[in-house]
């Protein structure tokens, strides 16, 4: 669909196993926590924006198509075409972890997001004890702008939400 560094395919019912798994594994890493089941998955995916002209969220997923593997997924939300703004987030699975690409697909989603959205800026919140992720927005471009403090609940306390932006134009 757009390639990039990596090939970004808009997700479709055929994904939904796989980004099932993915949330399950990853959930430590996230802001919030997904108790669902396939039917939910089903219903979480039927509720994304089907505007194929102004969408409010995609999730692709990232290809690398040396392999020809999906490598993970990218979230885009929030899309505000009159602000020129939009939150962003990857999640890679488990197998190509520490190999690079979760800067690969985040460069890949922020150039879809200058090209062809036309966006300005991008924002991401990272729970503060995920360092790997951090150094990843700040590698692609990313400043922190800012700490939620005590925002998120994991583990049994309250943790820290590190908030980036990273704009797209001059």
């Amino acid at each position: 669909m757009f390639n990039y560094d990596l090939f970004l395919r808009k997700a479709d019912k055929s994904d939904l196993r796989e980004i099932y798994d993915l949330k399950q594994e990853a959930s430590e890493f996230h802001h919030r926590v997904a108790i669902l089941n396939d039917e939910d998955q089903s219903r979480w995916f039927d509720s994304i924006d089907k505007d194929v002209y102004n969408p409010k969220n995609l999730v692709f997923i990232g290809v690398d198509q040396e392999i020809d593997e999906n490598v993970g997924v990218l979230f885009l939300t929030n899309i505000n075409y009159i602000n020129g703004t939009a939150d962003v987030g990857c999640d890679i699975y488990k197998n190509y972890r520490g190999k690079g690409y979760g800067n690969r697909l985040m460069k890949s989603g922020i150039r879809f997001c200058r090209e062809i959205l036309n966006m300005r800026k991008l924002s991401c919140e990272v729970l503060d004890f995920n360092i790997v992720s951090q150094k990843m927005c700040e590698r692609c471009g990313f400043v922190r702008e800012g700490v939620r403090v005590q925002h998120v609940y994991k583990g049994s306390k309250y943790v820290d939400s590190v908030i980036y932006g990273c704009f797209l134009k001059d």
